[in-house]
């Protein structure tokens, strides 16, 4: 059976609905009673659970009948009180101020959720996630997620989606078989999901609808190098060994990256890239910057890409950035370049600075790119830089800077496409149709691509649902959340 990639689990803001609304949903849960998500059909169900562990800041539930023990939910409370929480506030919070007091991000969300009820605590849920997975049979895996749904009433839910399946307070679910609660792997997918939260409550306060799904990723991606203090191994190999190797390619050498998200379907691993690249270029902008380019993004209260370069503008004091289309030129140049210093690398970074050019394939002399997709052409003789077309845009590759025009005779060819609407459709730029044998192969130790003969592999609860067909998602409607002054 056909193996599934590693990718840190997400359900952020997307409700995935199912046809038939079950008997039971209007039922009030008596304590201790969650609901869930099936990842196999998208059905909701009910999951018992007991209370092991408890501290300032977090309830820590556990699935009656799982493998977790009350050693175990105790650690994870730990984790999260003091490290987890501690590293997602300084990185991506804000301060709110309701009636004379001041609430964090957190805090703002359990306002959110819990109205009067506002304890301050998050709510953690160990429990098997139901994804189908089987040892040796099928061994991908839900490793946790976050519903935006119970943060909304059941009384507001059900005005929407004619069901009462909200849990009604701020809430994460990390799962345990064969996840392992407590270990680095799923304290990284807690601090993943727990930024997916926290952005959901800045888009509350600041924006009245969410972030474009790529900023939300990008900074959750992070948020796994802000816990571990290291970059995540499957973010940084998939774009060093994104080679044909049994069967696994994405869609790099194609121009595939993250600013349209999940749209090349022709490719089953091509959102791969979509992590890898935005895990790249969320680095390349706190090297360029500083890490408070973080919290001005979550801050923000932009939806799209000016989110991003207000933020980064906000943060350096010289060579700011007038347009998309020069960050976006700048980022691709870095990815070819590696320059230990300057806008076109990943400055004193050495393992980021080891990523590989992918070249676009030999045979052909014009290529379709979306929005914010670039590729380079390998160049063997003098070829004339072309002029831009559409939203088709082109730079010189050689030396250790880009040029704009004129004529480059080694190097490569950048084109790439710098419109900054991501639901417009790709557009055709010149290529050199010049192959290149510049080939990384795959590394026997790669966990995301040589190590691929073994699982489990953890993959987004949004995407399993989608491999199985299962397309009805939708944004919740901030304004129908609720006001603070309702809540208070």
């Amino acid at each position: 059976m056909k193996k599934v990639l590693i990718l840190t689990a997400v359900f952020s803001l997307f409700l995935f609905t199912c046809g038939d609304v079950d008997k039971d949903l209007d039922e009030t849960l008596a304590p201790g009673t969650f609901w869930a998500q099936n990842f196999s059909n998208s059905s909701y169900y009910k999951v018992d659970a007991e209370l092991l562990a408890e501290n300032d800041f977090c309830y820590v539930w556990v699935e009656k009948g799982s493998r977790a023990t009350a050693d175990t939910a105790q650690k994870v409370a730990y984790e999260y009180a003091y490290a987890i929480r501690v590293k997602m506030l300084d990185t991506f919070g804000f301060d709110v101020n309701i009636g004379g007091k001041t609430l964090n991000t957190l805090e703002y969300a359990n306002l959110l959720a819990k109205g009067e009820k506002s304890d301050k605590k998050l709510t953690i849920l160990l429990l098997d996630i139901k994804d189908n997975y089987k040892q040796g049979v099928n061994e991908s895996y839900v490793a946790g997620y976050f519903w935006a749904g119970n943060l909304y009433s059941n009384k507001t839910l059900y005005s929407i989606l004619r069901k009462k399946v909200s849990n009604e307070c701020d809430m994460i679910y990390v799962d345990t078989n064969p996840g392992k609660p407590g270990s680095n792997d799923s304290n990284e997918t807690l601090a993943h999901e727990l930024q997916h939260l926290m952005n959901f409550a800045g888009s509350n306060k600041f924006r009245g609808k969410g972030m474009d799904t790529w900023i939300d990723e990008g900074l959750s991606g992070t948020a796994e190098w802000v816990y571990k203090g290291e970059h995540p191994s499957q973010r940084v190999d998939w774009y060093i060994y994104n080679v044909d190797s049994k069967g696994i390619k994405g869609l790099l050498d194609k121009g595939n990256n993250f600013f349209v998200w999940g749209n090349h379907k022709e490719n089953q691993y091509a959102v791969l890239d979509d992590y890898s690249t935005v895990y790249l270029f969320f680095q390349w902008l706190r090297l360029q910057s500083g890490k408070g380019v973080y919290k001005e993004i979550s801050a923000s209260g932009e939806t799209d890409y000016k989110a991003v370069m207000n933020a980064f503008n906000n943060t350096v004091s010289s060579n700011k950035y007038s347009n998309w289309e020069d960050m976006l030129k700048d980022w691709l140049a870095a990815n070819y370049f590696r320059n230990s210093f300057g806008r076109y690398g990943y400055g004193n970074d050495t393992e980021l600075n080891k990523i590989s050019r992918h070249y676009a394939p030999g045979g052909s002399a014009v290529i379709s790119l979306y929005p914010g997709e670039g590729v380079y052409s390998n160049v063997t003789t003098t070829t004339p830089i072309p002029t831009k077309t559409g939203n088709i845009n082109y730079a010189g590759l050689t030396g250790s800077a880009p040029i704009p025009s004129g004529s480059i005779s080694s190097g490569a060819l950048l084109t790439y496409n710098a419109n900054t609407n991501n639901s417009d459709n790709a557009e055709s730029g010149t290529i050199t149709s010049v192959a290149s044998t510049n080939i990384v192969p795959p590394s026997s130790g790669s966990r995301s691509i040589g190590g691929f003969g073994v699982g489990p592999f953890p993959i987004s609860a949004g995407d399993m649902l989608r491999q199985k067909g299962m397309e009805d998602s939708f944004i919740l409607p901030l304004g129908q959340l609720g006001t603070l002054e309702e809540n208070e």
